[in-house]
């Protein structure tokens, strides 16, 4: 399993690093008990990745000054911004970082032109030296058509974008996005996802996204992190992830099959019982990762001896882009995807009956 680019708090090595970020902390807030320990540098995007109630946007809302942190230390391109209870505050409006959330937030009352010059305006800039360089960004963002129209004559996506113009108008030295995409329609999506790709590429500072699914933290991110129950439980880049997924949550976001179980002369037998030959001379407790594309279906037992042959029940057919994913029951649950041809001809459904083959070369075994 890869591991986060970390060090304990207090190393002599932290005080090396002169640019990027630095977050080692602790924070609790009702039930959750988040504890991060990460590093981002200059020009990298992490993503925090995660089910709902594991701490990412609290995480986020800690980098960016709005939540205090109980424990630990926040550092930006070696500059302390918090330090625990009696320590260093830099409030949100001093820690040079710029914020997109869900929700653009934008005031209803003011045109897009003012509302990317207002972070300008709170800091000093003169007005039409503010609104001089609002323009200029909403020209970068495509919005240069756009500028006296106020967030009620606005799509969606164009609200978005005129509040990643206002985040990055300030010249921050870490921009941090809470799911970006989430509130926008499937139409603008495509666009808006190209738009913040490119405005990404440009920007030199750090980026931390909070992503919902699998398309955003991949089309984004040169490292992952996974949240889960308040702590960082893998991290690499997006091919490490996908190759070596650490958990349950982490298979179904990048949409693999995995399991847990012991092999032995190479037979995987899976803690519910299910076994699988397997193409490895590991031996011991192990994750055995299987992609859903390699997974055969067929209305009768096959002819011939593949390796692995079970039956099993439908639970669900879901659709998936291109293909439909086939969820299976049993003591080896697991999702085979085909495309919508062959669901029509051998007529998928709940409840039916199918026999699946799975070649053992296609079965990636590492240690658990």
């Amino acid at each position: 399993m890869s591991t986060p680019h970390t060090m304990p708090l207090g190393a002599p090595a932290a005080a090396a690093l002169a640019a990027g970020l630095r977050a080692a902390f602790r924070l609790r807030r009702g039930t959750l008990d988040l504890t991060v320990d990460l590093s981002v540098a200059p020009g990298e995007t992490l993503a925090l990745v995660g089910p709902n109630g594991a701490g990412k946007t609290t995480c986020l809302l800690a980098l960016a000054g709005l939540l205090g942190i109980d424990d630990g230390q926040i550092e930006l391109d070696g500059r302390l911004l918090d330090g625990g209870p009696g320590g260093v505050h830099v409030p949100p409006e001093a820690r040079r970082a710029g914020v997109l959330f869900q929700d653009p937030l934008l005031f209803p009352h003011l045109d897009a032109a003012a509302n990317v010059a207002f972070g300008l305006r709170a800091r000093g800039v003169p007005r039409g030296e503010a609104v001089a360089r609002a323009e200029e960004w909403l020209r970068r963002v495509g919005l240069g058509g756009r500028t006296r129209a106020r967030p009620a004559q606005l799509s969606g996506g164009q609200a978005q974008r005129v509040a990643l113009a206002r985040a990055l108008a300030t010249a921050p030295r870490m921009l941090l996005l809470d799911e970006p995409l989430s509130a926008v329609d499937a139409s603008a999506r495509i666009a808006l996802r190209r738009e913040l790709r490119a405005q990404l590429d440009g920007f030199d500072g750090v980026r931390v996204l909070v992503a919902h699914d699998a398309v955003d933290a991949f089309a984004f991110a040169d490292r992952i992190a996974v949240l889960e129950h308040g702590q960082v439980v893998q991290a690499g880049t997006p091919a490490e992830i996908c190759a070596r997924p650490g958990s349950g949550y982490v298979a179904d976001l990048v949409g693999v099959n995995l399991f847990a179980g012991t092999v032995a002369a190479g037979v995987f037998q899976g803690a519910d019982g299910g076994s699988m030959v397997v193409a490895s001379s590991h031996e011991g407790p192990a994750l055995a990762v299987l992609h859903p594309r390699a997974v055969s279906l067929f209305p009768a037992r096959p002819e011939g001896s593949p390796r692995n042959v079970w039956e099993a029940v439908v639970e669900a057919v879901e659709p998936a882009g291109d293909r439909l994913r086939v969820r299976f029951g049993g003591a080896l649950p697991l999702v085979a995807e085909v495309t919508p041809a062959a669901t029509a001809e051998l007529r998928l459904a709940a409840g039916e009956r199918f026999w699946l083959a799975v070649k053992a070369t296609e079965i990636a075994v590492y240690s658990a």
